[in-house]
């Protein structure tokens, strides 16, 4: 995966868990993906909505390897020292009514689509994501999984 350095690009979760979690497939990929974009300085971000999805699936009790928080944490702060955070604001709601109209979101699907209106609303239009298919409709978000 070749990335531009004009491009803003979102890290979502699933890349973040695979680059901690070493029983992974893609586990040193991730890892080696995150590392790149760190010491390469791409424009690169995660959302608050990635911190917390992190969050709550390294500490449920369905995750193989249950991190304590304070790991959770430490790891949190490098990312910050990295990549930029994208927060949500009243832009974002904006945007996520603007999407919903056209995507009807049901179940989990909805918050992929608040993931878009975070990214639409803060000038992101690329997502580096395994789950490719969970964007493929919003137009304005370009979904690349960086280990195709």
């Amino acid at each position: 995966m070749v990335l531009q350095e004009s491009k803003k690009y979102l890290i979502d979760t699933n890349i973040l868990i695979y680059a901690v979690n070493e029983n992974s497939a893609y586990h040193e990929k991730a890892l080696d993906l995150l590392q790149n974009i760190a010491v390469k300085s791409y424009n690169a971000c995660i959302s608050t909505q990635n911190i917390l999805e992190f969050q709550r699936v390294l500490t449920h009790k369905s995750f193989e390897n249950v991190l304590p928080q304070e790991n959770i944490d430490e790891i949190v702060k490098i990312w910050l020292d990295y990549f930029e955070v994208i927060f949500e604001d009243k832009t974002v709601w904006l945007e996520y009514q603007k999407l919903t109209k056209r995507i009807k979101p049901s179940g989990n699907k909805i918050f992929d689509l608040w993931l878009s209106a975070t990214m639409k609303a803060n000038g992101v239009d690329v997502i580096i994501t395994v789950n490719t298919k969970d964007f493929k409709n919003i137009k304005g978000i370009k979904a690349i999984n960086p280990f195709l």
